[in-house]
């Protein structure tokens, strides 16, 4: 008798254990099935915020592009000036090039636009966009 009431609570215990065990193990496969889908959709949300920060990064490329653009073309714009005002004082392009630090290969088709424009040459940009449009036609 002593013996059986022993077996009945060894029983009533391993049934209680296997039954918390099971708890336990579906309390995990919760835990593991939402922090898959957590891990998903933070993975989206990475994705999502990523692809707007590159868009951002990408407007600002833009406008530092064009901002060089004008650099550029405002630099150009002076030295066509400086040039302008060389063939004033009859400089040759040698001397231009020399006074400019630059090759009279580089400055030859813009110097050949002034000396063409003489009585009209007074306008910087225009003559810019005149060598910028045959720069075009060459390429």
């Amino acid at each position: 008798m002593y013996f059986e009431i022993i077996d009945k609570l060894i029983a009533k215990c391993l049934k209680k254990l296997v039954d918390w065990q099971d708890n336990q193990r579906i309390k995990d496969i919760k835990k593991c099935l939402l922090m898959e889908y957590s891990i998903e959709d933070q993975r989206r949300l990475d994705r999502r915020d990523a692809r707007a920060e590159g868009i951002e990064i990408g407007k600002r490329m833009k406008i530092r592009t064009e901002e060089n653009r004008w650099k550029e073309e405002g630099r150009e714009i002076y030295r066509i000036s400086l040039i302008m005002k060389k063939v004033e004082k009859d400089q040759s392009l040698e001397q231009i090039a020399d006074a400019l630090e630059s090759s009279p290969k580089t400055l030859e088709p813009i110097y050949s636009t002034v000396l063409s424009a003489i009585p009209d040459y007074n306008d910087a940009e225009k003559i810019y966009d005149f060598v910028k449009s045959k720069r075009k036609e060459r390429a």
